[in-house]
């Protein structure tokens, strides 16, 4: 929403003054970077947590087995 209203601003600006576009330029830039990068900063985020989550069923599936095998009577 941010993105958006800043490019509506700089999109007002800039149909008036070249002078705008040519300052603007590096911010249009950063803002393109900032956004990309907080684009894969949020895909690593949910591949961690898959991951994560892979491991606690393991963990959990585990812990279940152990139990089943405690429950079971000691062979005679």
């Amino acid at each position: 929403m941010l993105v958006a209203g800043f490019l509506a601003w700089w999109w007002e600006k800039a149909r008036h003054s070249t002078h705008v576009i040519m300052r603007s330029l590096p911010v249009l830039a950063v803002s393109v970077f900032l956004i990309a990068d907080a684009a894969s900063v949020r895909l690593v985020i949910r591949q961690k947590y898959a991951e994560s989550r892979k491991q606690e069923e393991s963990g959990q599936k585990w812990l279940r087995e152990m139990l089943e095998a405690a429950r079971r009577p000691a062979p005679r």
